[in-house]
């Protein structure tokens, strides 16, 4: 059984647990793409590591 949407990268199901990652991902995301808008806005070289 796979538990984790490929397409979305979240974890299927709706117990607390899964919430929970679900949540942290979402954070994580938004947290790398601030990073990314903050670096493209002062034309800084974007890399893997600035992120």
């Amino acid at each position: 059984m796979e538990l984790r949407n490929r397409i979305r990268s979240k974890i299927k199901g709706n117990c607390q647990e899964a919430r929970a990652i679900n949540n942290y991902i979402d954070q994580t995301q938004a947290a790398i793409f601030k990073a990314y808008q903050d670096l493209v806005s002062e034309r800084k070289l974007i890399t893997a590591e600035t992120i």
